[in-house]
């Protein structure tokens, strides 16, 4: 089944995501976050917004033996407020990243981005935007190490007093949704899951899945995409995703392109202007059209309030 054959304009769970269009390339999604972050365009409406950039630190929590560097953004509110572990693409932990902690921290949540490098020998080299997925694996870096101190991130966080222990969230990009995943199948506490594409377990891995998972795709990111039928059928209500018309691979991140690359078109693009003018489907080449990523972001956002 070719997923552009469902009628565009569905808004339910499990059909394409509205008639947008990514920017040339398969523009991450990742990176428009990070655009978003630039020109401090977060117009979303809801609760816990937050008018301030809140102060960001780096600490490090335990995982066995090891202590894993985090960068953590607590929302400027007060009483115990929802947090949201934002697992990192194949480039590691970066600026964009930390810009997407400082969006989540304006929503109100506590965002808290473990860098996953850190645990090994050698340090993961400063990004350029041109590495190729497997950047975190040539650091020696285990799927099931990353798991497990995903695990100790989330056990942290059960043990901070401005921490709603109901509320513990994860977010993965690309590399990071298989990771989220797994956080799923061993967290039946986890509160929601999202992943930014990444693979998909086994049957056996996602039938041990109880966290409800939402599910970001890009159409034309073929071997990803092509899961989500069958896990929909597999986890019913408990699984929502959206495919977005017209996004090619590395929807979610990874080597996509340089932040920094993106950030820089931050004064072509309006986002106020995008937002009032939805039914406008025609995308300026090279321009950067940040509304797959807005539109992502209103749904996660909805879906890790609920």
């Amino acid at each position: 089944m070719e997923p552009s054959r469902h009628p565009a304009s569905q808004s339910d769970t499990g059909v394409l995501g509205g008639r947008l269009s990514a920017a040339p390339d398969g523009l991450a999604v990742l990176l428009a976050f990070a655009l978003l972050a630039a020109t401090g365009g977060v117009g979303w409406a809801g609760q816990g917004r937050q008018t301030a950039t809140p102060a960001g630190e780096t600490i490090r929590y335990t995982s066995g033996s090891a202590q894993i560097e985090t960068y953590i953004v607590r929302p400027n509110a007060q009483g115990a407020r929802p947090a949201v572990i934002i697992v990192h693409d194949d480039l590691g932990l970066n600026d964009a990243i930390r810009n997407i902690a400082q969006i989540f921290a304006r929503a109100g949540f506590v965002a808290f981005a473990p860098n996953l490098a850190s645990r090994g020998a050698a340090q993961l080299p400063p990004a350029s935007g041109t590495q190729g997925a497997g950047t975190l694996n040539r650091l020696g870096l285990s799927p099931t190490q990353t798991v497990t101190d995903l695990v100790a991130a989330f056990r942290f966080l059960q043990q901070d007093a401005a921490v709603d222990q109901s509320k513990i969230s994860a977010i993965g990009l690309g590399w990071g949704g298989y990771r989220v995943w797994k956080m799923a199948e061993q967290l039946p506490a986890l509160h929601r899951g999202v992943v930014f594409y990444g693979v998909t377990p086994t049957d056996d891995e996602i039938a041990r899945v109880a966290t409800p998972v939402l599910g970001h795709y890009a159409q034309y990111d073929f071997v990803l995409t092509a899961s989500v039928l069958k896990t929909k059928k597999q986890m019913g209500e408990k699984f929502t995703y959206y495919i977005y018309p017209t996004a090619r691979g590395f929807f979610g991140g990874g080597s996509a392109g340089s932040a920094l690359d993106i950030a820089a078109l931050a004064g072509e693009v309006d986002l106020y202007a995008l937002e009032a003018d939805k039914k406008n489907e025609r995308v300026t080449p090279g321009k950067g059209d940040a509304r797959p990523a807005r539109l992502a972001l209103e749904r996660t956002l909805a879906f890790l309030r609920n």
